[in-house]
């Protein structure tokens, strides 16, 4: 039989574990990962700094997350009408200092305790490419919208990504080491670059993941960005700004990622915990009352079967 497409081979990662936190953080990506895996029941823990694309974000906040918290004081400054931190996204920034301090606090608090139990810790790095924060000479997370002037784009060597990145790692580790890392190397185009400077980063951050993977035995790699562009390989995949995969691409890549990180057993329990998701959402019951009595019949037999989701449901 003819072959229309190279389909990637399955293969095997460490398998997560219901009764135990997962950790996600990095692009987008890390994103989409996250709400796939908590509306199947999954304990998720959210970044502390909200999303992130450049390894140097990354390696700072994980290492925020080993720090005791009377170091953790976010730094910030007043731009336009909001007060912002260069180190986190923009879903912190807030009018005023204290509610933004606030938040950025207990989100770090509550990664790094839960940094203390949990055995899976999924890394998506978008690019290699990052702003240097010319009043700080530090690369930045966000630059919030802030005078172009003020920053310079740089392009991270190889070599500087797993310098930073193993640190981190290993500092992860020594506080818990049972903690299993999985990097991905973003299956978003960053269209901005230009193709040609999106092509060469992405081969920059693939390359440091290969580094990290055989410098430390518990560093895994899971190959979205390849699924993409070398088994879908057709703009059919991607959503309509060209850049970022489609929903059929997002299912195709989420189950290989399933298929690899899930035992049986896990694979079971996800399919009933989404099923029950999807019968929550419908809402083309004709009898409402009808509709909301079997939700919570089925959410009752689920609980029964599966302690481990009382809370999550």
């Amino acid at each position: 039989m003819l072959k229309f497409r190279t389909e990637f081979p399955k293969f095997e990662l460490p398998k997560l574990d219901y009764q135990q936190p997962i950790l996600v953080a990095g692009s987008c990506f890390a994103e989409l990962v996250e709400t796939r895996l908590r509306s199947g029941g999954f304990m998720v823990v959210s970044p502390s700094h909200g999303i992130l694309y450049h390894p140097f974000a990354l390696s700072k906040m994980l290492e925020s997350w080993c720090e005791t918290p009377e170091l953790q004081w976010p730094s910030l400054e007043k731009y336009l009408d909001k007060w912002v931190s260069l180190d986190h996204h923009g879903s912190f920034s807030s009018n005023s200092p204290e509610p933004a301090i606030s938040k950025m606090r207990s989100a770090r608090l509550e990664c790094s305790q839960a940094l203390e139990n949990a055995n899976f810790l999924f890394l998506s790095l978008g690019t290699a490419h990052y702003f240097l924060d010319t009043v700080s000479n530090k690369p930045v997370g966000n630059c919030h919208k802030l005078p172009a002037a003020r920053f310079l784009r740089k392009r991270a060597t190889v070599t500087e990504i797993v310098d930073c990145l193993n640190l981190s790692i290993q500092k992860l580790t020594k506080i818990n080491p049972h903690l299993t890392v999985v990097l991905s190397v973003s299956p978003v185009k960053h269209l901005r670059d230009g193709l040609s400077e999106n092509s060469l980063s992405k081969s920059v951050l693939r390359v440091a993941s290969e580094v990290l993977c055989s410098r430390n035995s518990n560093v895994h790699y899971f190959p979205a960005y390849e699924i993409l562009t070398e088994d879908l390989r057709d703009y059919r995949f991607y959503s309509e700004d060209l850049a970022h995969p489609s929903k059929a691409a997002q299912d195709y890549i989420f189950g290989y990622f399933s298929s690899a990180c899930f035992s049986p057993e896990t694979t079971e329990v996800f399919k009933q915990v989404s099923a029950f998701r999807n019968l929550q959402s419908h809402s083309s019951v004709s009898n409402p009352a009808l509709h909301l009595n079997a939700v919570e019949k089925e959410k009752e037999r689920l609980i029964a079967h599966f302690a481990f989701l009382r809370d999550r449901l």
